[in-house]
């Protein structure tokens, strides 16, 4: 299980970079990745609680996002 985890981890830095390289917000294309591991490999994510996604993984790239976001790109 060990290697599986980081095997997903290794797709989402590597969707992250080509993400950064494109100039894009990682947001969307990290959770799409997601849906995709899931629907792939569905058993993957039991073994990780729900607090440790939203805390490690869900807050970085929501903050980053806003952190990348300005008011004048929420108007369009």
């Amino acid at each position: 299980m060990g290697i599986e985890l980081a095997v997903f981890f290794l797709i989402a830095l590597t969707v992250g970079a080509i993400c950064r390289v494109r100039g894009i917000n990682p947001a969307l294309p990290l959770i799409i990745t997601g849906f995709v591991v899931d629907a792939i490999h569905p058993d993957l994510g039991s073994s990780i609680h729900p607090e440790t996604v939203m805390t490690y993984l869900l807050a970085p790239i929501v903050f980053a996002a806003g952190l990348n976001s300005s008011a004048m790109d929420l108007r369009k």
